[in-house]
């Protein structure tokens, strides 16, 4: 029998947005007729094309005319820092974590030569630095998160946002290697910290409890876990509303704990309106909207409910996102067919 797919949850990524820097108009200087278009333009003009072109959804474009800005012979420091904080974001998007781990480590160097190793932005490079590299898969960092996290209490004190972005990325060399008490020790700590001192709808502070109700998950503490998730989920739901993509995803994992924590009836009973929601949401073909439609078949087959379940793998099949392969588009297919077949037979034994 099918097992609910219950893995829609993407890792909870930390923030860059304490990476971000003002963009310096540059005059553009006199040229002759050997230059070309590209060079008559300032860095700023160029990088502001490629912010419009990434804010309409193209990063390969827009990656592609940061580049281009980032070389541009009048590009000064502070323009090569933020479009340096552009490229790693934009590779991230693109689930490119190797290439922003590469332009993290040339903006930590950059930043370094030119505001000094205790400069803000430094440290916001070398925590971005690091994130990137846990996101690769290198997980023996825990030192180089002890030396920055000491590095930025010096120079920000204990109440800047970059100090509380380092604490929760330094929990990822332990989620990496399975150490997820440790990691639920960091989390706790952390949230205890940010409680006292942030707003309850602070970003970081959310995604921090995120982080720390996952790692409850994945030790296998699903009581602790869904009492996690249902506080998150309140402050969501008043924050953003029943409706935001932020509210729905916390209610899947409340779901799914819920279902690992043995109530299958009551996950079921949580997961029954998603389906709608999240192709309202997300959209039909959206990843995590499927998967909502394969819980609902798979729960549709366990109670051999064959026509609810046909319709719904029907729809799967009909909306199947681009990212699938033949083999798992051929496994609804078989599964389509295994449904079919009990269907013919409660048909013959009427």
């Amino acid at each position: 029998m099918m097992k609910p797919c219950t893995t829609v949850k993407p890792r909870t990524t930390s923030l860059l947005t304490v990476m971000d820097l003002p963009l310096v108009a540059v005059p553009s200087r006199g040229g002759d007729g050997g230059q070309s278009e590209e060079e008559l333009c300032t860095p700023a003009e160029l990088i502001e094309e490629a912010i419009e072109t990434a804010t309409q959804g193209d990063y390969e474009k827009a990656v592609s005319q940061a580049e281009r800005a980032v070389i541009h012979p009048a590009t000064n420091s502070q323009d090569t820092l933020a479009i340096l904080r552009l490229l790693i974001t934009w590779n991230g998007q693109m689930d490119r974590p190797n290439v922003a781990l590469a332009w993290a480590t040339i903006g930590s160097i950059h930043s370094t030569l030119v505001k000094g190793a205790d400069s803000h932005e430094t440290l916001t490079m070398r925590n971005a630095t690091l994130y990137w590299a846990c996101m690769c898969g290198y997980s023996n960092l825990d030192s180089q998160f002890n030396e920055l996290r000491q590095d930025v209490r010096r120079v920000c004190g204990d109440n800047d946002p970059l100090v509380w972005a380092v604490e929760n990325n330094s929990a990822m060399p332990s989620k990496l290697s399975g150490d997820w008490e440790r990691a639920i020790e960091i989390y706790r700590n952390l949230r205890e910290d940010m409680s006292v001192r942030c707003e309850k709808s602070d970003v970081l502070y959310l995604a921090v409890r995120d982080n720390f109700a996952e790692a409850l998950g994945e030790a296998e503490r699903f009581d602790e876990a869904i009492e996690e998730y249902s506080a998150l989920l309140t402050i969501l739901t008043d924050c953003f509303g029943a409706d935001d993509h932020r509210t729905l995803r916390v209610r899947h994992c409340l779901a799914r704990m819920t279902y690992l924590s043995g109530d299958s009836w009551g996950a079921e009973n949580l997961w029954n309106d998603l389906a709608d929601r999240f192709e309202e949401t997300f959209g039909p073909s959206d990843p995590r909207t499927v998967t909502q439609m394969v819980i609902q078949m798979t729960f549709a087959m366990d109670h051999q409910e064959w026509d609810q379940a046909a319709l719904w793998c029907q729809k799967i099949l009909a909306v199947a996102p681009q990212e699938w392969d033949e083999d798992e588009r051929a496994l609804f297919h078989d599964v389509m067919a295994d449904i079919e077949q009990k269907i013919s037979q409660r048909r013959l034994s009427a």
